[in-house]
């Protein structure tokens, strides 16, 4: 698959996932915060934190499935 093509997938999948679970999993794997980092900036719990990176996997993960993209 070509870079421009996943990409665009990517945004179109990460735009179905809920505000607050898309916000921490940019600030993770985006910007490489931690759980920490993340629940300063938000004003929430390190649960939290990871309660939304959980949120936000499970719903990216089945948004990607919709379009056909399976994880290799």
């Amino acid at each position: 698959m070509e870079t421009a093509e996943r990409d665009r997938l990517l945004q179109g999948a990460l735009s179905t996932v809920p505000v607050e679970a898309r916000i921490v999993l940019t600030l993770y794997y985006g910007d490489g915060l931690s759980y920490q980092e993340i629940g300063t900036i938000r004003g929430i719990s390190v649960n939290t934190v990871k309660t939304h990176l959980r949120r936000g996997r499970l719903a990216l993960r089945k948004a990607l499935r919709a379009v056909g993209v399976e994880r290799s």
